[in-house]
């Protein structure tokens, strides 16, 4: 006591030098002695899923912090060439918490770090991923790790595959999460998995992605009431059947006689029967959105079939997951199509910057006119110490000619335009928007972007050798991915690309058939935009039906006209437009010459 007592008269005595330098030096390493030692902290690093990796897509991963000093608060960091995203975390004394993260592609060829930032000090930890071994992934989610090791035996004129294994309950729960997937096979376990990571999976479905399920003895998720809308069988019942004969057409290879064991059931309604064997639906596909969903009546991981040569291609090429590949990138393309402005006139994009030429020829005419002919001039009228006003005002002038050639954009406010695909199933009611935004700043300063729903922005499409308006960004990630400070100079451009999640619950109502050469149709958009340009497109016709007003009715007699579409949808219809009013992306300036494409699966037409 007496030892406290003297530490805190000490104290007292500084307190009355009143030399404030000295005070907030002592106040300083109190508090320095207050601060916890970093070795309290931990922070482990891992991937998501298991296995090979893919090259293309987000890398969702564990960042898996613990603290067993005094109370913490802070956010876990990943950063990458000057880019970073920031995930808030609490951290009491004793608590371990562990947050999912999305590690963009260019963390694989660019130094990637994550770092733990909290008010009891910093911890970094390594960020070692996967190297890539396929164009992309086919993910087990359940079952056994190593139970689709069969894809690394490649062929030619295949996919290059990587096989990927995620345990439920410990999954992405947004769709970017699985990007890098072609398909994802529900295993044993997987009715185990959360609603959110349902929910995302079927995002991500209707994007381009393949959902496969099994059958066999024992299925646990045919049971699983979050998957009964969307499978492509009714009730089953198992049988038992010597051998698939005629499997060789799915993959290239006989199946040996041996007793295999099937749960069958009726194709349902909106489903095309792949492959049947003993009069039995053995494999079964229904479109979801731009994707699908694939039954096999049999258990592709137990005898005999686990030891079929021919599951490898049965996989990559025999139930069609390229076309999922496929419609996913033509989903894509529809971003590339041409803006539609408007006729605004104060559009930021559109102003004419002068060339390096015209730039070059300006200055050297500067130089010309401000030095040798200014100074001749005056020379010969013997004028020559009016040089120090002659001088500014040609420079004055050729600032004049800059700023007129600039004008536009000095002219233009703050703007923003948005251009990508919506695309949209009846079966699910969250679409899922993949574009890119572009931003035009006047005034340099700090910006709240004001990003909603989106869950992954980046500065470059997953291209290293891409090297356009890049620039460093500070996102923040607590569930939703945000934009809350980013830096521009002044006249700046910022270009990004991103997904975002949208509620498009029963968007078009009513009904289309067939009645010769004409397509009959009565729509009604219970949408929250206007439709405009809309067309239905049906085994590569294209019927025209015009505009459709928020909550309007179109009833009309379509005629057809060649149309070639650019997925592989057989015979599903798909409704393309063009959104007006929906504003995805950034919500800050104005929104100028923006243009969203609508693709709306609306199944088959009779």
């Amino acid at each position: 006591v007496s030892k406290r007592l003297s530490f805190v008269h000490g104290i007292g005595e500084l307190f009355k030098l009143r030399n404030p330098a000295f005070v907030l030096l002592v106040l300083a390493a109190m508090c320095g002695t207050g601060r916890a030692d970093p070795r309290d902290l931990s922070l482990v690093v891992t991937p998501a899923f298991l296995g090979k990796a893919a090259s293309g897509g987000q890398t969702p991963i564990f960042m898996e912090a613990a603290n067993n000093g005094p109370d913490a608060v802070g956010s876990i960091v990943l950063t990458w060439e000057g880019c970073s995203i920031s995930y808030p975390i609490d951290l009491p004394s004793g608590a371990r918490k562990r947050l999912m993260g999305y590690a963009p592609p260019e963390a694989y060829w660019l130094e990637a770090a994550v770092v733990l930032e909290t008010n009891q000090g910093d911890l970094r930890a390594t960020l070692e991923l996967p190297e890539p071994t396929g164009d992309h992934a086919i993910g087990l989610i359940g079952g056994s790790l190593g139970d689709l090791t069969f894809l690394r035996q490649q062929y030619p004129e295949m996919l290059n595959f990587a096989d990927s294994y995620g345990r439920p309950g410990s999954l992405p729960d947004r769709p970017v999460g699985y990007s890098a997937f072609a398909a994802l096979v529900l295993g044993e376990g997987a009715e185990r998995m959360t609603d959110d990571e349902v929910r995302a999976i079927k995002t991500w479905a209707i994007n381009g992605g393949t959902i496969v399920l099994a059958g066999g003895a024992s299925s646990p998720i045919l049971g699983d009431a979050r998957w009964k809308h969307l499978l492509p069988v009714g009730s089953v019942t198992l049988r038992n059947v010597n051998g698939l004969p005629g499997i060789e057409k799915l993959g290239g290879s006989a199946l040996p006689p041996a007793q295999v064991s099937l749960a069958v059931g009726a194709p349902a309604k909106g489903s095309d029967v792949m492959f049947s064997a003993h009069g039995f639906p053995v494999v079964v596909e229904r479109r979801f959105g731009l994707g699908k969903v694939v039954y096999m009546a049999f258990d592709p991981f137990q005898p005999p079939i686990k030891q079929w040569k021919g599951l490898t291609k049965l996989f990559a090429n025999g139930i069609g997951i390229r076309d999922g590949l496929f419609n996913r990138a033509a989903g894509d393309g529809y971003q590339t199509e041409m803006y539609d402005y408007g006729g605004l006139i104060e559009n930021p994009f559109d102003a004419e910057l002068p060339g390096a030429s015209t730039v070059f020829l300006i200055l050297l005419l500067h130089f010309i006119i401000a030095v040798p002919i200014n100074f001749a001039l005056l020379r010969k009228f013997g004028k020559g110490d009016l040089a120090w006003i002659t001088t500014p005002i040609i420079s004055v002038a050729f600032a004049g000619v800059f700023f007129g050639l600039a004008f536009g954009l000095y002219k233009s406010g703050q703007s923003a335009r948005t251009h990508g695909t919506l695309v949209v199933s009846p079966d699910h009611d969250e679409g899922y928007f993949t574009g890119m935004s572009e931003l035009f700043i006047p005034k340099g300063g700090r910006y709240d972007v004001g990003l909603e729903d989106v869950d992954n922005v980046s500065t470059q499409p997953g291209d290293y050798y891409y090297r356009g308006n890049r620039f460093d960004t500070e996102l923040q990630d607590d569930g939703e991915v945000r934009m809350p400070s980013l830096r521009a100079s002044n006249l700046s451009f910022h270009e990004f690309w991103f997904t975002q999640r949208v509620e498009t619950t029963a968007w078009l109502q009513g009904s289309i058939r067939k009645s010769g050469d004409l397509l009959v149709c009565s729509l009604t958009n219970a949408s929250p935009y206007a439709l405009r340009d809309v067309n239905v497109i049906l085994n590569d016709i294209k019927y025209p039906l015009g505009d459709i007003e928020k909550g309007g009715t179109r009833e009309t007699k379509a005629p057809g006209m060649p149309d070639p579409d650019r997925f592989r949808l057989g015979d599903t219809a798909i409704i393309r437009a063009v959104l007006e009013g929906f504003r995805p992306g950034p919500q800050i300036g104005l929104d100028v010459g923006s243009k969203i494409s609508l693709v709306y699966t609306w199944g088959k037409i009779q």
